[in-house]
């Protein structure tokens, strides 16, 4: 304990001091160990924490390269963390990972993923929760890495300036900079729905006296955002053409850089629709192929196909047409079929594709 009394007074007034201090004294205490849980805390600990802080408190040494006013407030805060750890070490560590989780969960929520130029991220986003603070900080003593758990304040801190790093990254402006605004109505159109929607996830409140009253004014502020909206859309809706109706499954496109939508909607109609295979087995091969990159055991069965042929067409429009033809991945393209389906090889997929005999 006088050690580590020594170890604050030798470090306090550096310019590390903070990271110097309280890596030793993470070590100290480390060393006690661990009782079983809801045993109580490691013995002797609180003892060694609360005269080190009756040390802390008087602060009885010759300091002399900060002023007093200084040397107190890295003091005070010494002991703050000595005191925090008392309490840990009582009610047990406790992250409270749901809050964090929840809180996540909203910002996913209300976040426009449905805006095409974000749907690219939304698979990304989903599946990452930021639940550290940083970087990981690493003990000099021990030479563990220590990771610090967001608290709710800091999390929001962090998913604020999220939001605020895509919106001003990524919008119509930076889009029409880089020539990638190719169809502009169709990006209106999305930017009318999604406000709406942001509108109804936040829901409407009144404060009036009387609930009739109350009642009747969120059904006025209702009626009034309903029809700005059928407004701004009809436009639109009268020129949309009516289209087929099925519903994407999610996934992440870790084979190329095309987009989900354009993957799916691609395979849905040259197999699919041709009933070569079932909507689920589309699906299952998609995980498999563009999301997992590992074949299955059991390969997966082109059915009611009326050539071999027709069936390497409908890869090879996707090598060519979709993700562009890029070059040296013939093969790797070839494999998409030749890799996952029952009767095809992926040397004779990839020398037809060379070919372009369809």
């Amino acid at each position: 304990m006088l050690y580590s009394w020594f170890q604050i007074i030798h470090f306090i007034e550096t310019t590390n001091w903070r990271k110097d201090i309280f890596d030793y004294l993470e070590y100290v205490i480390d060393s006690f160990g661990e009782f079983p849980k809801d045993l109580g805390e490691p013995l002797y600990l609180s003892y060694y924490i609360e005269e080190l802080r009756f040390l802390v408190n008087k602060q009885n040494s010759n300091l002399t390269k900060l002023s007093s006013k200084d040397v107190k407030k890295r003091f005070n805060e010494v002991n703050e963390y000595l005191k925090k750890i008392v309490s840990v070490s009582k009610k047990g560590k406790d992250s409270d990972l749901s809050v964090l989780i929840k809180t996540y969960e909203n910002w996913f929520k209300i976040f426009p993923f449905e805006i095409s130029f974000f749907t690219q991220l939304k698979a990304h986003y989903k599946k990452n929760i930021p639940i550290f603070n940083g970087k990981p900080s690493i003990n000099k003593y021990t030479g563990k890495a220590k990771f610090t758990i967001h608290t709710k304040n800091t999390l929001i801190k962090s998913l604020l300036n999220t939001t605020d790093n895509l919106i001003t990254q990524i919008n119509t402006s930076t889009l029409f900079e880089k020539g990638l605004l190719t169809e502009p109505d169709k990006i209106k159109l999305e930017l009318i729905v999604s406000e709406r929607k942001q509108k109804l996830k936040q829901g409407y409140v009144n404060n009036s006296q009387s609930e009739e009253t109350r009642y009747r004014n969120i059904l006025k502020d209702w009626f009034k955002d309903e029809e700005k909206f059928i407004n701004k859309i009809t436009p639109f809706v009268k020129d949309l053409t009516p289209q087929p109706i099925y519903t994407l499954f999610e996934f992440v496109n870790l084979f190329d850089t095309v987009n989900t939508d354009k993957i799916y909607t691609h395979f849905k109609t040259g197999l699919v629709d041709n009933k070569m295979l079932t909507k689920e087995e589309l699906e299952n091969y998609i995980k498999a192929a563009f999301e997992n990159k590992q074949p299955p055991k059991n390969l997966f069965n082109i059915k009611n196909a009326p050539s071999k042929d027709k069936v390497m067409k409908v890869f090879y429009e996707y090598y060519k047409n979709i993700a562009g033809k890029p070059h040296g991945k013939q093969k790797e393209y070839a494999g998409l079929l030749g890799n996952y389906f029952q009767g095809f090889k992926t040397s004779t997929v990839s020398s037809n594709f060379s070919k372009s005999i369809y």
